[in-house]
Parts: structure tokens; C-alpha cells; sequence
């Protein structure tokens, strides 16, 4: 039996279901297509902000200083071209959760 991930806790003590982390970026039906601009890392984030995780919760969820959160979020928003953390939680489940 394997213990919970950081990210797991988090989202368990939030009364949710934990998802599972995704290590590489998502890929399109064709084979080598990549159809998101974003790292894994940064994957992992937007799945953070789509569970309405602020900045610090992302931070203590992953392991990192508030300040990397914060950068990986910004980066998300310039990437992705959204003003909000609301739009990428839209992106995100409308394109970035893995298929079950």
C-alpha cells in the first residue's frame, strides 16, 4: 500500500477526490501531437487551480515556496493567454483532465 501524495492529502482533506498526477504533457489522438503549450509541472498547477487551490495551498500541495506557485501560475495565464485563474480552470477541465 502506497501512502498519498502531497497533492492527494490536499485534495482529500478537501473532502474531493485526489487525482492522479500527470508526468508528461497531454497528448492529441495523433501520435507525437502535443496540444498543450504547457510543462508538466505546470499541468500539475492547473489541475491545482481547478480544484480552487490558492497559491500557498499549491505550494504546500507540491512542495515548493509560494513564489515558484505563484510564477508557475503566471506563466500558465501568459501561455495559455487568460487574465484569470477561473479561465484556467475552465481550460482545464474542458481540455487538460486525463481520460478515465
Amino acid at each position: 500500500m502506497r501512502l498519498p501524495t502531497a497533492a492527494e492529502s490536499v485534495a482529500l482533506a478537501k473532502g474531493g477526490q485526489a487525482r492522479q498526477k500527470t508526468h508528461s504533457r497531454i497528448k492529441s489522438s495523433g501520435p507525437g501531437q502535443d496540444t498543450s503549450p504547457l510543462t508538466a509541472r505546470e499541468h500539475e498547477v492547473s489541475s491545482l487551480i481547478a480544484d480552487s487551490l490558492t497559491n500557498r495551498q499549491i505550494a504546500e500541495a507540491l512542495v515548493i515556496s509560494r513564489r515558484t506557485a505563484e510564477t508557475h501560475v503566471q506563466q500558465i495565464l501568459a501561455k495559455l493567454g487568460f487574465e484569470t485563474r477561473t479561465r484556467v480552470a475552465q481550460w482545464f477541465v474542458h481540455t487538460g483532465r486525463p481520460a478515465v
